[in-house]
């Protein structure tokens, strides 16, 4: 008879270490985040590269930009959202890498 190691009352049961297979197969499941992300840095990029292209004024060596709310409030929404999905991304990287649910 195998002599493997029980544990103990209130330890908790080794967890099986996930194969290749279930790894990549995991990791697929994170291209689609990958994109969205990819795409909504760009959408960031563009935003920032229009509103801030040219300064409307200089005060000494800082340079003044003017950018209405909306517009503030859409840069300031799409780096939230850029946050968000690298958090989750590496979440989800993290858990198929692990074998775990994400």
């Amino acid at each position: 008879m195998p002599n493997k190691p029980v544990p103990a009352a209130g330890e908790a049961v080794p967890k099986a270490k996930p194969t290749d297979e279930q790894i990549a197969d995991a990791m697929a499941d994170l291209e689609t985040p990958l994109y969205d992300l990819q795409i909504m840095a760009s959408i960031t990029a563009d935003l920032a590269g229009e509103w801030f292209q040219r300064p409307q004024s200089y005060a000494g060596d800082k340079l003044v930009f003017h950018i209405s709310r909306m517009q503030r409030e859409k840069l300031l929404f799409a780096i939230n959202d850029i946050e968000a999905r690298i958090g989750a991304l590496k979440s989800g990287f993290m858990a198929a890498r692990y074998g775990e649910d994400a």
